[in-house]
């Protein structure tokens, strides 16, 4: 049986390969991970992962967008039409099945 974190690895890796980037709210929203560092860091060991640092003129924030090297990135929002001060309005759509989301805040 694949745990979480496997599952998670795998489905991220999936979406890389396919040429997509993922940032945090990309990962939530699409995988239900809050710990895509993590994730990126496993994938790391066997796979060229490229960290891009997106400011985000809307919001004023910086974060980090992840690509899988030689691969060509497409290019996609992770919500249109919404910046990251939306992440916190995307981990309650996720739901709050853990403490986890109660310590982010």
């Amino acid at each position: 049986m694949e745990s979480t974190t496997e599952s998670q690895n795998s489905k991220i890796l999936e979406y890389l390969k396919s040429g997509h980037s993922i940032s945090a709210i990309t990962a939530l929203k699409k995988f239900g991970c809050l710990r895509l560092a993590a994730r990126i860091s496993n994938l790391r060991i066997k796979h060229d992962i490229i960290t891009d640092m997106i400011d985000d003129k809307k919001s004023a924030k910086r974060y980090a967008s992840y690509r899988l090297a030689g691969v060509e990135p497409k290019i996609e929002k992770a919500m249109p039409g919404k910046g990251i001060v939306d992440f916190s309005k995307a981990i309650n759509q996720v739901g709050q099945s853990t403490n986890t989301i109660n310590r982010l805040f």
